[in-house]
């Protein structure tokens, strides 16, 4: 499915994840919000679960493997164009995490 101008919302999983040193945040690569600092995170795939997602794109965007303690929110993110369309819809499900082995993170 498109991200941009889809025809129906898009699950979006984000994962704080906590450390000594306060929360992991990532850089953004892709639009929206491409260059900006984000929790880690992405869009869940067919037949996953949220935290199986959540783990996943942790490892990828990080290499580090999480441990999930639960779900913090589930927020909308509606950004519709200049012309009212709806340009991008996710559902957004924000769950917290702890490194399950000490390792530092690596850029994915």
């Amino acid at each position: 499915m498109a991200r941009e101008y889809p025809d129906r919302p898009i699950v979006g999983v984000g994962v704080v994840v906590l450390g000594p040193e306060g929360v992991l945040l990532i850089r953004r690569a892709n639009p929206p919000r491409q260059g900006q600092w984000s929790l880690p995170g992405g869009a869940q795939e067919l037949g996953e679960t949220v935290f199986t997602c959540a783990r996943r794109e942790v490892r990828e965007e990080t290499g580090l493997d999480v441990e999930i303690l639960g779900l913090i929110d589930v927020v909308d993110s509606i950004r519709p164009d200049d012309a009212g369309e709806i340009h991008y819809h996710y559902t957004l499900i924000d769950v917290v995490a702890v490194v399950a082995e000490p390792d530092e993170p690596v850029a994915g």
